[in-house]
Parts: C-alpha cells; structure tokens; sequence
C-alpha cells in the first residue's frame, strides 16, 4: 500500500509539473506572437494576460485585447477575452469575448459594437481549421460618434458563422435573424426585420483563406443559397456559380427567386412609398408565375440581366 500510495503521489506530482510547463510554454508562444504583431505599424495586446485551469483546462485569459493595423485603417478593442481547451483534446478549442468593442474599418466611421453572448469553438489543424463556428446573440452596433440610446444604427437578435475545408475548397456559412436598421442607415426608410442564410463554397481555399487585404480579386466559387426574408415571409433567394476577376469584375449566371412576391410587394411598397406603382408593375407579371418565381440572373463582365432586362454595371470590387 505504501508503494502504491507513494507512485499515486508521483504520477499525481508529475502531472502538475507537466501542467504548468506546458502552461509557460503556452504563456511564451504568446507573448511571442503578440510580440511578432506588434512589428510593422501594427500593434496587439493582451491586457493581464494568463494562463489558467488547472487542473483538467488550459487557456489564455486577457482582460482586454487589441488589434490596430494603422497603415490599413483597421482597428479593434474588446474587453475580457476567455479560451480554454481539454489537457485530452488540446486541438479544440471554446472562447468567449465580453463587449463592448469598438471597430474601425477604412471608410466608415468606428463602430460602437456590445452584444450579450459571443462564443466561439474550433477545432485546429494545419494551414486552418477544420471547423470553426462564431455565435453571437443580441449584437447592436452604433456610431462611436453617437452615445445616445436611441436605437441601435444595426441591431439583430442572434447570428452564426461556420467555416470548414471540404476537399481542395471552403464551406463557408452564415445565419442571420432579427435584423433590424435605423432609418438613417438605410436613407430614412424603415426596413421590417429580416431573416436571413448565406452558404458557399470557395475554390481552392482549403489551403488558407483569401487575405482581406489583398480583396476578393480572383476568388470563384459557387453560392448555394443566399435568402433574405421579411417578417412576413416574403423574400428573395440567390444560388448559382460566381467569379471574380483580377481586374474586379464579377461573372455569375445566378438564379433568383422570389418568395410570396406578393407579400414581398406589399412590403417594399410600403417601406418605399414612393415607388409604389413600380413596384406594383414589376411584381404584378412575378405574382402570375406561381408563389415562387425563378428568374435567370446573368452577370457578365460587371454588366448584369435579369431575364431580358439590363440592370446595369457593378463597380469593379477591390
């Protein structure tokens, strides 16, 4: 018994030794990757940085943490920031971020941004993950500009990001609902909430992602579905190949279909009063097709046609 008691108390004794190495090795590949960020006009933080739970856990702990990108116009600030993963399953990983937060991207003024849960889950593996999935429930967003408590500039009531390599291409997927805007952010039109479901696939990025700051330039893929519904379910519905060039210009033959056109038309009708015989005379010829019409949408070298009809030129994207 003595024998067995003494080994217990080893083993339990290595353990905790081998706990709080691999915790400084942790704590040191950290620091030295913020260290690497901050390098270049970019700067990174992590605010009373830790490691912590033992016995079973391990993760960084920051009371705050940020990112600026000064050259790029990009800029982000949070507050508590909590990860942990299973000293048995050290490749997935759960994370939780406190708001408020402010972001600052070129061309629009920094975003005052606090939600009520924000969670996060991964799974690591090399050159990305193999699944990663972001939930976030209640976000508002207003102008950093703006304290008053008026309402949110784009509040909504949950969202959910999911990512995950499938073969040599990238599923991506996000999930919307309860959106809602502020007039002034939509030219003094009053949107009812939305609903919505973005699903793709992205050729040939499983070996990493597209960089945000080298654009979307030279990106193809195909766009399962992309639905947006009003309360009252009328709505509209994208699927269809896409792809972008390397001077900007999108080519895609997308399919769109309108759900309960006239529901839909009664609606835009009434946030768009003054293009109500508009909308009456191009949803009227819709309602006869059937409650889900299906409409060919051809974009070819940044000119788009719906059926016959020229829609225009999309810009260039960058």
């Amino acid at each position: 018994m003595i024998w067995l008691a003494l080994a217990i108390a080893v083993m339990i004794a290595a353990y905790v030794a081998g706990w709080h190495y691999v915790a400084e090795r942790v704590q040191a590949e950290v620091t030295g990757t913020i260290a690497d960020v901050n390098r270049g006009g970019r700067r990174a933080n992590c605010e009373q940085q830790e490691i912590r739970g033992f016995p079973f856990r391990m993760g960084v702990f920051c009371r705050s943490i940020l990112y600026e990108d000064a050259r790029a116009g990009i800029g982000f600030q949070a507050r508590g920031f909590r990860s942990a993963a299973q000293v048995y399953a050290p490749q997935r990983i759960v994370a939780e971020l406190d708001g408020p937060a402010l972001v600052e991207f070129p061309g629009i003024n920094a975003l005052d941004v606090n939600w009520s849960s924000l969670r996060a889950s991964a799974r690591l593996a090399e050159p990305i993950p193999d699944l990663l999935s972001v939930e976030v429930l209640d976000l508002r967003a207003d102008l950093d500009s703006d304290p008053t408590e008026s309402a949110a500039l784009v509040a909504m009531d949950s969202a959910e990001f999911h990512m995950r390599p499938n073969g040599p291409d990238l599923d991506l997927a996000v999930r919307f609902a309860g959106l809602r805007t502020d007039p002034s952010a939509t030219g003094g039109n009053r949107l009812p909430p939305m609903r919505g479901l973005a699903d793709l696939a992205i050729d040939g990025a499983a070996g990493g992602l597209p960089s945000v700051m080298n654009g979307l330039r030279g990106v193809s893929g195909t766009l399962r579905t992309l639905t947006v519904t009003l309360a009252d379910d009328g709505g509209a519905r994208l699927s269809g190949p896409f792809e972008i060039g390397a001077d900007g210009l999108i080519d895609a033959r997308l399919d769109i279909t309108v759900q309960n056109p006239a529901a839909l038309a009664a609606t835009l009708r009434e946030v768009f009063p003054d293009f109500a015989s508009q909308i009456q005379a191009a949803f009227t010829g819709l309602a006869a097709m059937g409650d889900e019409p299906t409409l060919p949408l051809v974009i070819t070298r940044g000119n788009a046609r719906l059926g016959f009809l020229a829609l225009g030129e999309i810009p260039p994207l960058e």
